[in-house]
């Protein structure tokens, strides 16, 4: 694991940094950060001189993963609704 692309130092506090926004700004308004650094990420990718295109990728990767990790949770949690919608009746 690069940890450059998945746990940065200069974000490490008690929680993510992605974590806590969140938390403060909900899964739509992150759904659209991850979109938007995701396709910078891929736009920029190498043409930075401080960054590879290869670590330019792997930063587009783990945004478009975390996103995905946003939609199992909200599809997990539809699921969850439906089958305790079905207990209840």
């Amino acid at each position: 694991m690069n940890v450059n692309i998945n746990h940065p130092s200069h974000y490490q506090e008690k929680n993510e940094c992605i974590d806590v926004m969140r938390a403060m700004f909900g899964d739509e308004a992150v759904k659209g950060f991850c979109k938007c650094n995701a396709f910078k990420y891929r736009f920029r990718a190498g043409k930075k001189a401080t960054s590879s295109a290869e670590e330019d990728i792997k930063k587009a990767e783990w945004y478009e993963d975390y996103l995905m990790k946003i939609l199992f949770d909200e599809s997990m949690m539809k699921m969850e609704g439906v089958n305790n919608d079905s207990k209840r009746s």
